[in-house]
C-alpha cells in the first residue's frame, strides 16, 4: 500500500464540535417523511437539495468543526428496495451529490477550516449486528468491500476524510476503513454506542475489542484513523462505552494519535428501540401513513448537554456532537460550552 498521506487531525482544533442530525433537521425545514428513502429523499428530489445546503449551512453557524455528508441513507438495504435494479447507479450518483451539497454549504459559509466528513453507512440496517452479521455471510466481504470503494469513490473529491458511522459489527467497520486506506484519506471510526451483540444485548465491554481493532490498523500502518467516536446511543450508552476502555488501551490511542469522541442519540427510549430490533415496517405512522418523528428525551435541556459536556471531556473526550434528535441549537450550546467566548 502507497504510504498514507498526513494526518489531518492537527488541522481540527483540539477539541472540535461535530455537527447534528441531518434527517431531524430536515424534517423540521419541511421534506416529506419518507419509510423508504429517510434522508435520502433530500438528495432523489432536486427541489430539496437547497434544503440540504441550508441544513449543513445552520450547523456551520452553530459553530460546528465539521459537518456530515446527508448519505446516511445512501445505501444498499435502502437503495434496493426503492430502484430495483438502478441501485448501484443511483447509489453512486447520490452520494456524490451529497458530497458536493455539503462543499457549496461550506464554500458560502464564511468558514473554510470546516472540515466535511463522508459519511460511509450502514450497509444494511442500523442497530442490527444480527442482520449485518447475516449479510456479510450471504453477500460475501467482497460486496461490502466493493460497496465501501464505491461510495469513497463518490465522495472522495469533495471531502476532507471519511466517516465510518454507526458501525453495528467489527467487521463491516473493516471493510469501511481498508475502502478509506485505499483511497488515501484518513477515516473516523463512530461505532454504534450500545455495542449491541448478535442477541441485541447491550455490551459496553466490546469497546476494548473495538479499540484493538482500531490500534492495530493504525499501529501497523493500515489505515490513518484520527477518531474513535461511540454514537447514535443514548449519553448514558456512550459514557459506559468510553468508560469500559482499559486505561492501558487509552494510553496507546494517545501514543497513536487517536482522539475520542462521541455524538448521543438524544430521542426518548432509544435503548429500548434498539433492544427490540429497528425495523422500518414497525415504525410508528401519521394518519397519512408516513412515519413520524419520534419524541425528543425531556430532560434534554440545555444544562444537561451542558453537564454532558464536562462529563465527557473529563473522560478525555475531545470531539462532541449530536446524532439522531439532536439540532443545530444543540450544537450551538456544545459549541459555546467547549469554546467559549474569549
Amino acid at each position: 500500500m502507497p504510504a498514507m498521506p498526513e494526518s489531518i487531525a492537527a488541522a481540527l482544533p483540539e477539541v472540535a464540535v461535530l455537527d447534528g442530525s441531518m434527517g431531524r433537521l430536515l424534517l423540521n425545514l419541511g421534506l416529506p417523511s419518507d419509510g423508504v428513502l429517510w434522508s435520502a429523499r433530500a438528495l432523489v428530489d432536486e427541489q430539496y437539495h437547497n434544503m440540504v445546503v441550508d441544513a449543513h449551512a445552520k450547523y456551520i453557524a452553530a459553530g460546528a468543526d465539521a459537518i456530515t455528508t446527508n448519505n446516511y441513507a445512501v445505501q444498499p438495504c435502502y437503495y434496493r428496495k426503492a430502484f430495483g435494479d438502478e441501485w448501484e447507479e443511483k447509489l453512486k450518483a447520490h452520494s456524490q451529490l451529497a458530497a458536493k451539497l455539503a462543499r457549496k454549504a461550506r464554500d458560502g459559509s464564511g468558514r473554510p477550516e470546516v472540515k466535511i466528513m463522508g459519511c460511509l453507512p450502514p450497509l444494511v440496517e442500523s442497530h442490527r449486528p444480527d442482520l449485518t452479521e447475516d449479510a456479510y455471510l450471504r453477500e460475501g466481504q467482497a460486496f461490502f468491500a466493493k460497496a465501501y470503494d464505491t461510495i469513497c469513490e463518490a465522495l472522495g473529491e469533495d471531502v476532507d476524510f471519511f466517516l465510518a458511522e454507526t458501525m453495528g459489527t467489527e467487521q463491516e467497520m473493516l471493510c469501511a476503513v481498508r475502502a478509506a486506506a485505499k483511497h488515501r484519506k484518513p477515516v473516523v471510526v463512530a461505532m454504534a454506542a450500545a455495542l449491541r451483540n448478535r442477541e441485541l444485548q447491550a455490551v459496553p465491554a466490546r469497546a476494548a475489542a473495538v479499540v484493538e481493532f482500531v490500534l492495530q490498523e493504525v499501529e501497523q500502518g493500515r489505515a490513518d484513523i484520527p477518531t474513535l467516536c461511540f454514537n447514535c446511543g443514548s449519553p448514558e450508552a456512550c459514557t459506559q462505552a468510553v468508560e469500559a476502555i482499559p486505561a492501558a488501551m487509552r494510553q496507546r490511542l494517545r501514543d497513536a494519535k487517536v482522539a475520542l469522541g462521541v455524538y448521543a442519540n438524544l430521542n426518548a427510549g432509544v435503548e429500548k428501540r434498539q433492544a427490540a430490533g429497528f425495523d422500518p415496517s414497525k415504525q410508528r405512522t401519521t394518519d397519512g401513513g408516513k412515519p413520524s418523528k419520534i419524541a425528543r428525551r425531556e430532560d434534554m435541556t440545555d444544562s444537561m448537554l451542558r453537564s454532558l459536556c464536562d462529563e465527557w471531556t473529563g473522560l478525555g473526550i475531545t470531539r462532541i456532537g449530536g446524532c439522531c434528535g439532536s439540532t443545530p441549537d444543540d450544537i450551538a450550546v456544545i459549541a459555546a460550552k467547549l469554546k467559549p467566548a474569549k
